[in-house]
């Protein structure tokens, strides 16, 4: 069944919400975050974020599968 996973890039957290499809309707699988690495010179760059939904994303590898649908915040 296709997922719709939603990304949150934010400056201390990367956070995701996963909601699995079924017919016309979504359910909440659940909410999953990665702290982002920070050096104490702002907020982190993209980079870090990226590398923290990378971790993330490598715990929950059947989130990558071509058919679920990817919103980005």
């Amino acid at each position: 069944m296709p997922r719709v996973v939603a990304l949150d890039l934010g400056a201390h957290a990367v956070k995701v919400s996963v909601y699995q499809q079924s017919g016309r309707r979504s359910e909440l699988e659940g909410h999953f975050e990665h702290p982002v690495a920070q050096d104490g010179g702002g907020s982190p760059d993209l980079e870090a974020r990226l590398e923290a939904l990378d971790a993330l994303l490598a715990e929950h590898a059947a989130w990558t599968n071509p058919s679920n649908e990817i919103a980005l915040s």
